[in-house]
């Protein structure tokens, strides 16, 4: 069934000798049912309405009045208007096969929201405008609201079978295209790169096979380094060693959690961060300090008793003793860089990393919410980057890489 469902406006039913919008839409359309919404003010033409439709030959719809009646305060504010339409076309379009919009009659804001409605409802919805008889504004053009119905209808030069049609279906598609481009650049905005993926699947974002393609693939490869830690291609093809590209893939991600305020993630791997860089540094510049076992770091006995004695003498006077059968974490690199670079930015760095560490683990392991107030967490990110420049001689735009690759994306969309 096709449902007409329309509001109604000062050029309704009949005006300067033509049909207003719903009696020329209901003229061109013929819907078997006709849901009529008024205001407190279009109440009064409901009965020139009704015989209005009614002088359309061969043509007998079902004319229902919906309960729901707008107040004349609430016919020019778009929101009220868009939440009571958006309601009363949904009831109706659960139960009917096809819904037909008035775009025409009634206010700007009525107007608006029919059009708004049409556009992003994704239901089975069909909307029509109707131009004026001279296809110009009906600005200067007096109303017939007060003259005699059969009057008016008698006169009426579109009640003929030779009558010029003036519907224009208002087709929604490249509006909903634009639609979509908007949050798919919102979504890259924020950086949420999996929604802007989900976003632009079944859209083509008014682009052609080839570039969604293309812009497809680079998400893809992107959104999987992500989840899996896999090496962000521009990190694969640079000309840093294994364990430069590793750290600075790393950083990479870090930052994007940082720039998500994603400041749970950041917290928990900020620590991971810094014991490698301090393992990449130890072991470039003291070389054999450090032994593996497993996969796991420990302080070499053998070749370093100066280390190994100032250490001792150090974690005594802080009331703890050495155990060189546990593998080093992040606290006792602290101690060993203070005794071998007292003065370096290196130990500055992650004196600041271990500042947060009690508070990093009441997060991971006790689930404690985080202030995001906290600037202590928000300056982490610019942590790890200092971090990075001490073992990797980095250029300063893989700061912006994420940043970089928005613009490369918005410009793959036409923005």
């Amino acid at each position: 069934m096709q449902t007409l469902i329309s509001c109604v406006g000062d050029t309704d039913p009949i005006r300067n000798f033509y049909d207003g919008p719903l009696l020329h839409i209901a003229r061109g359309i013929r819907p078997e049912k006709i849901v009529i919404v008024h205001s407190e003010r279009s109440q009064e033409k409901h009965d020139n309405i009704v015989k209005a439709l009614h002088s359309i030959p061969d043509y007998h719809p079902e004319i229902v009045v919906d309960e729901r009646i707008i107040k004349n305060d609430d016919i020019f504010l778009f929101d009220k208007m868009f939440e009571v339409l958006s309601k009363i076309i949904q009831e109706y379009a659960r139960s009917e096969e096809e819904i037909i919009l008035n775009l025409t009659s009634a206010t700007p804001q009525i107007i608006s929201a029919m059009f708004s409605i049409n556009r992003i409802s994704g239901l089975n919805v069909r909307a029509y405008q109707v131009a004026t008889p001279s296809n110009t504004s009906n600005e200067g053009i007096k109303h017939n609201n007060q003259q005699d119905i059969q009057q008016l209808i008698e006169s009426n030069k579109d009640n003929r079978k030779d009558y010029n049609n003036r519907l224009i279906e208002d087709k929604a598609e490249k509006f909903q295209q634009l639609l979509v481009r908007k949050t798919f650049l919102d979504l890259i905005r924020e950086y949420d790169y999996e929604g802007a993926v989900q976003v632009i699947s079944g859209n083509d974002l008014m682009l052609s096979k080839k570039k969604k393609g293309k812009l497809h693939h680079e998400l893809d490869n992107l959104i999987k380094s992500i989840k899996t830690q896999n090496l962000l291609p521009e990190v694969e093809n640079s000309e840093f060693d294994v364990s430069q590209k590793t750290i600075l893939n790393a950083y990479l991600l870090i930052s994007l959690q940082a720039k998500r305020e994603l400041n749970t993630e950041v917290l928990i791997r900020v620590k991971n961060f810094a014991e490698f860089i301090v393992e990449m540094y130890l072991d470039k510049n003291y070389n054999g300090l450090i032994v593996r076992y497993d996969g796991k770091p420990y302080l070499n006995t053998e070749g370093f008793e100066d280390v190994i004695l100032k250490l001792q003498y150090s974690l005594k006077k802080a009331g703890n003793e050495l155990n060189t059968d546990r593998y080093l974490s992040l606290p006792l690199y602290a101690e060993i860089i203070r005794i071998i670079q007292p003065d370096s930015s290196l130990l500055k760095l992650i004196d600041k990393v271990n500042g947060v560490n009690t508070f990093r683990n009441q997060v991971a392991h006790g689930f404690k919410p985080i202030n995001m107030k906290n600037s202590r967490v928000k300056d982490l990110a610019e942590t790890c980057w200092m971090l990075l420049l001490i073992v990797n001689d980095v250029d300063e735009k893989w700061r912006s890489y994420f940043e970089d690759k928005n613009k490369v994306f918005k410009e793959m969309v036409g923005y």
